[in-house]
């Protein structure tokens, strides 16, 4: 038999003891319902009725009293009791917790480093591709370079060629300046074409550098965001299991307050009416402060990072304990 139930059957044992009075009470009514006091018998039974009536009033009263007292004495032994165990099991819990959140912080701690490591190999290999591609281009622009000066040493040999002709043989001014003037177009040609392929090839080689280029910062970006989505991912079903516990634990103490307000309800009902109407605004207000911080427990914000949602946990936590001692100080718990 739990102590509830026994506290249950002394309750309804003393109240059938006080009931049966009711019974006694019914029968006089119909009893003395005919006396009067126009002659001495009548009189006489009318007093006799007077002292059987305040006989069964004094007697109820004092034995209510009896029962009242023993309530009292119940009810401050249980609230002794039920401070001391609350008491110490925060004292065991407090360095469990602060265990745990060290072990969480160190956790993050790694995580975190690991996240920066390959962020900054990723970075290291896209500086690589690009010094490769920029040494190819410089490599590419030299030997342009190179054979520009060829052909130009080259054009200045043909020149003084033809220079040394003409004063050589003036007599054959017109066929050599007809050779001079096709050598030169020739040249011109080679060169404009030399200069097309190579003007060519730098716009192939920058392409093919931007095409890198944007292939690595595609490629980046789709890991950074293929990184922000596995946190978002993560963080969400951590969010998600946070806010379907802080739901369970919310409903289990609504469950545990509901039943504790009913017994006190019970209780207090058997209390001296004087002493409940003294304590009333002092219970009103420590249950009214304690709803207030309930509400605000249910309203508690999302975190976006771990971090924040570990220091909003701890915070929401201290804050139900508060509530809990409010509600665990001997006063009857009242709603709004």
């Amino acid at each position: 038999m739990t102590t509830a139930t026994m506290i249950t059957d002394i309750g309804e044992t003393a109240l059938a003891e006080l009931s049966e009075r009711k019974t006694v009470l019914a029968k006089l009514r119909e009893e003395f319902s005919g006396l009067t006091c126009e002659t001495k018998d009548g009189y006489k039974e009318t007093h006799n009725a007077i002292q059987r009536l305040v006989k069964i009033r004094t007697a109820t009263e004092k034995r209510a009293a009896e029962l009242k007292a023993g309530a009292r004495t119940w009810i401050n032994n249980v609230n002794a009791v039920e401070k001391e165990i609350v008491s110490t099991a925060h004292e065991i819990e407090r360095p469990l917790r602060a265990m745990r959140d060290e072990v969480d912080e160190r956790e993050e701690r790694e995580r975190q480093a690991k996240i920066d490591a390959e962020r900054e190999r990723i970075a290291a290999a896209e500086r690589e591709r690009i010094a490769a591609e920029q040494a190819k281009i410089k490599a590419e622009q030299d030997r342009i370079a190179e054979q520009n000066r060829i052909e130009t040493e080259k054009l200045a040999i043909e020149r003084a060629k033809i220079e040394k002709f003409r004063a050589e043989m003036a007599e054959q001014q017109r066929k050599i300046e007809a050779e001079r003037l096709a050598e030169e177009a020739r040249v011109a040609a080679e060169r404009a074409r030399a200069e097309a392929e190579a003007k060519a090839e730098l716009d192939r080689l920058a392409a093919e550098l931007k095409e890198a280029r944007d292939k690595i910062e595609a490629e980046r970006l789709a890991n950074e965001r293929l990184q922000a989505e596995q946190q978002r991912e993560m963080d969400r079903k951590r969010e998600e299991a946070e806010r379907a516990e802080r739901e369970r634990l919310a409903a289990v103490e609504a469950e545990r307050l509901e039943k504790e307000r009913a017994e006190n309800e019970r209780i207090a009902a058997e209390l001296d009416a004087a002493r409940l109407e003294a304590l009333k605004p002092d219970m009103e207000k420590l249950a009214k402060f304690a709803a207030k911080i309930r509400k605000v427990l249910a309203g508690a914000p999302l975190m976006a990072t771990e971090h924040g949602s570990g220091v909003l946990e701890r915070a929401l936590r201290r804050m139900a304990e508060t509530c809990e001692y409010l509600e665990s100080c001997g006063y009857v718990t009242l709603g709004d």
